[in-house]
């Protein structure tokens, strides 16, 4: 009789187990294609995703892929091929139940556009080696340069309105030439193309001719009054140009540049004391390049600022219930590196900041409410921004906050005008930054953008009293604030009114 074998139950166990484990993973598969053509795209990388594990594939040559057993989880997905913009589902999570197989996930990539078009000198000759560059909002794009015929092609453009400009940097900064055969050296200026280029997905955008303007060679020069002894590394800077920030235009105490377009700028010195790590600075001068040489400019080393100051809310209920928050100073003009400093109010509300540089700020505040009046010393301030550039090496600030917010809210719809889901953004009129606490909205971005529910419902609350302008988005990691000229609702919003604004979203 043969003797019983007592591994048959245990290996039976195990095959067991096997498809039940399998049971609770599934195959997720789905297509890539061209959004403007309809083709498959092969070849492109697709990513499931999420912050405990990742699942990657390419797709075939019919743009088919799958990934093969996926835990059930919340994912992101994305996909990506040259020429293309980078999909991710920014609206939704992809959810995996446990032994559902999801329908096929169709993917669509879109197709970067491009500009292509030729510079022309004030004859409608071909100019040769011109920069072209693009922008859109905050970005500016690589530029192109023009060949022999004058021709240029900026490449690899998502969809959307684009400003586009053409420099002859060789002789930025420099005098003129010195010539004796009687000709004149002819300047060229930075020239824009008068309107906006629009790119679509998947083309080109052709016949952009840009005819050069001429400006003439004029001089800013003048002197830096009040250098500290053993001062160096001293850096001139002139914000609204393309000039590098440095010493090359300075000799001495003095300093000279040629070749500035016509136009508005902000000179200032700024450099160290020896090697004792102490920094200075001039105030910041305006000036404005037209067509004769500006001369005798003085930029004044000026002392960093002692501020001081008591910060008050004009409602009297606030006193008793709400801290004093914290108040920012932004370079509006970054004019210094962009340099933010931060008040933080004692519990009476006064506040001590020493050393800051004498330069221009935007105030702001969070924490529930906004900036209605300021006072410098006894001078009156309206708006929000803040001129130390001549306050002295002290000065005394008195902020008057207001926490009688505002909020804006109403339904977005499609073409047809059904509610529909889409991303919108506030800006406020005057471009400067928002409260970092405005309720209803993310703060990825440069201004709060927030997601309409399915009924079309969106709202934003917490907001500081003012006039703003409502921008649908498709996609907000591509919004541009420059297209708000064109584009967009305007609302104003009162302190303490509930103000009702619909939207119809716009394809962008």
């Amino acid at each position: 009789m043969p003797m019983p074998n007592r591994a048959l139950p245990l290996l039976f166990a195990l095959l067991s187990a096997v498809p039940c484990a399998a049971q609770n993973t599934t195959t997720v598969d789905g297509q890539v294609t061209n959004q403007v053509t309809g083709a498959p795209v092969a070849n492109a990388h697709v990513l499931l995703a999420n912050d405990s594990r990742k699942y990657g594939a390419f797709t075939d040559v019919t743009g088919n892929f799958v990934f093969e057993n996926v835990t059930p989880d919340s994912y992101q997905l994305t996909a990506e091929h040259a020429g293309f913009q980078v999909l991710a589902n920014f609206d939704d999570a992809v959810k995996i139940l446990p032994g559902v197989r999801p329908n096929g996930v169709n993917l669509k990539l879109t197709p970067f556009g491009s500009i292509v078009g030729r510079v022309v000198d004030k004859d409608g000759e071909p100019m040769e080696g011109i920069s072209v560059s693009v922008h859109r909002g905050f970005d500016s794009y690589q530029a192109a340069v023009t060949d022999e015929k004058g021709q240029f092609r900026v490449p690899g453009l998502r969809a959307g309105k684009y400003r586009i400009v053409a420099r002859k940097d060789s002789d930025s900064g420099l005098p003129p030439e010195i010539r004796t055969d009687g000709t004149v050296e002819v300047n060229y200026a930075a020239t824009w193309y008068p309107a906006k280029a629009e790119v679509r997905p998947g083309s080109e955008t052709e016949g952009i001719e840009i005819r050069m303007n001429t400006a003439p060679i004029v001089r800013v020069s003048g002197r830096i009054e009040g250098l500290p002894a053993g001062a160096s590394n001293l850096n001139l800077s002139i914000k609204g140009s393309d000039l590098p920030d440095g010493d090359l235009f300075i000799r001495g105490d003095k300093f000279e540049v040629w070749r500035l377009d016509p136009g508005h700028y902000h000179f200032f010195v700024s450099g160290d004391i020896g090697l004792t790590g102490v920094q200075f600075q001039t105030a910041a001068e305006d000036v404005d390049v037209a067509g004769s040489n500006i001369d005798n400019l003085v930029l004044r080393v000026v002392p960093p600022v002692n501020l001081t100051g008591r910060v008050d809310f004009e409602e009297a209920q606030t006193k008793q219930t709400l801290t004093y928050p914290e108040l920012t100073l932004n370079d509006p003009d970054n004019e210094f590196g962009g340099s933010t400093l931060t008040i933080s109010p004692a519990d009476d509300g006064s506040f001590r900041l020493e050393k800051v540089p004498a330069s221009r700020y935007r105030v702001s505040v969070g924490g529930g409410a906004w900036v209605k009046s300021m006072r410098l010393g006894q001078t009156e301030i309206e708006g929000t921004i803040l001129d130390l550039r001549h306050a002295g090496a002290s000065a005394e600030l008195s902020l008057m906050l207001s926490s009688t917010m505002g909020s804006v809210a109403g339904i977005i719809r499609d073409e047809t005008g059904m509610p529909c889901k889409a991303w919108v953004s506030l800006i406020p009129e005057d471009g400067g930054p928002m409260p970092d606490d405005a309720s209803g909205g993310s703060f990825s971005f440069s201004y709060p953008v927030t997601k309409s529910k399915d009924d079309g419902a969106y709202a934003f609350g917490g907001i500081a009293p003012g006039k703003y302008k409502l921008i649908t988005l498709d996609n907000p990691a591509e919004f541009d604030p420059s297209d708000d000229d064109d584009i967009g609702e305007e609302v104003e919003i009162r302190a303490g009114e509930k103000t009702s604004k619909d939207l119809t979203r716009q394809a962008r």
